[in-house]
């Protein structure tokens, strides 16, 4: 594991921890909210409400979110090639979520030969390689 990574990791619980308790501080008059995943679960649900508020789109940014996580805890690991595998599965994660703001559905067969779609299933045979899961 790579000491930098876990730094940086801690860094961002401790800062999401700190959130986590302003928001708790903030809802002290809703003692229903007041510990772990009830808590977790209004804040994520409120952060919606605010996303909505200021037009801001909270499933993409979820959804690039689930795929930076993988991503960030990645970065703890090591194993062949790090820095090229962790970087192809950011890209990854990235382009997919770039299909879906463009509406590109990988599955859908008529869009086969959207090249970002070729290049997706490229790198998912490539990940799988790499990772000793593919041939």
């Amino acid at each position: 594991m790579t000491n930098d990574a876990k730094t940086q990791n801690a860094e961002r619980a401790n800062c999401a921890d700190a959130a986590f308790i302003a928001y708790g501080k903030a809802k002290e008059a809703r003692p229903e909210c007041s510990v772990g995943e009830e808590r977790l679960t209004d804040l994520l649900t409120d952060l919606q409400h605010l996303a909505r508020r200021e037009g801001w789109d909270f499933d993409t940014a979820e959804r690039l979110a689930a795929g930076h996580f993988p991503c960030e805890v990645a970065e703890e690991e090591t194993v062949v090639f790090p820095d090229l595998l962790h970087a192809a599965k950011c890209a990854l994660a990235d382009l997919e979520g770039f299909l879906f703001d463009y509406d590109i559905d990988p599955t859908d067969p008529e869009q086969a030969d959207v090249p970002a779609v070729r290049t997706v299933k490229e790198l998912k045979a490539t990940i799988a390689k790499a990772e000793g899961d593919g041939q």
